[in-house]
């Protein structure tokens, strides 16, 4: 594919990997390393096997273990406030229908369907999340529509 950042500069744009989108290939792959763990226990070196790159390469993405838990744990609180939100304008429409209940019911299956992302997005090692803005603020949206 031919594109004017390559002819202006001879190179592939920052971002650009060889074999696609390398940057979620890793989130994918840390995913399924915590899911088949069933804990949030991995290293960068052993991520970048079972992505199939060299050790290095993770560094062109992520500066840390952490960094890869945050984006998993940004992606679960992204999900489940979208959850959230469907949850409680259903129940508003509905006579009978508690939006805290139905919002709980939704936290459950949530919990039990994204074990890698429910585990990320309890880390202690991310919390208070302070290092990471759009964590922080997407996982406080999502207390705030329970509240």
């Amino acid at each position: 594919i031919w594109d004017m950042a390559t002819k202006t500069t001879g190179r592939k744009p920052k971002g650009a990997y060889r074999h696609g989108d390398l940057r979620n290939a890793l989130v994918t792959e840390a995913l399924r390393l915590i899911q088949e763990r069933k804990q949030v226990e991995f290293n960068l070196r052993e991520l970048a096997t079972r992505a199939g790159v060299s050790h290095t390469a993770v560094y062109r993405h992520f500066e840390s273990k952490r960094d890869i838990v945050a984006a998993i744990a940004l992606t679960g609180y992204q999900r489940l406030l979208f959850l959230f939100q469907e949850a409680a304008l259903k129940a508003k429409g509905k006579a009978g229908l508690d939006p805290v209940c139905e919002q709980g019911k939704v936290y459950v299956r949530f919990a039990v369907e994204n074990p890698g992302h429910f585990r990320a997005m309890g880390h202690p090692e991310l919390h208070p999340f302070v290092d990471f803005p759009e964590l922080y603020s997407t996982a406080k949206a999502t207390y705030q529509v329970l509240v």
